[in-house]
């Protein structure tokens, strides 16, 4: 897994986008942290299917989906500390 590679630099920036969804949701009170775990985890799977569907190889799979993981989890976790 390279810092370039496509599907990381999708991962990534899918990952900031669905973050940015969810804290907002949480800080308007309509969602907790459990709910949105949920959310992404539905998201995740449905784009993983979509993704190998399409043709995309286990692995390219697999960096895009820790760079998402990592890219979530960060910026969750930022939110739900402060």
């Amino acid at each position: 897994m390279t810092e370039d590679d496509p599907f990381v630099v999708a991962g990534r920036e899918q990952g900031d986008i669905i973050a940015a969804y969810l804290i907002g949701r949480m800080k308007e009170g309509k969602l907790s942290p459990a709910e949105a775990v949920n959310i992404v985890a539905a998201q995740i799977e449905q784009q993983a299917e979509s993704m190998v569907a399409a043709g995309s190889e286990p692995n390219q799979v697999q960096d895009w989906l820790t760079a998402l993981r990592e890219a979530v989890s960060t910026r969750i976790m930022a939110f739900t500390e402060s």
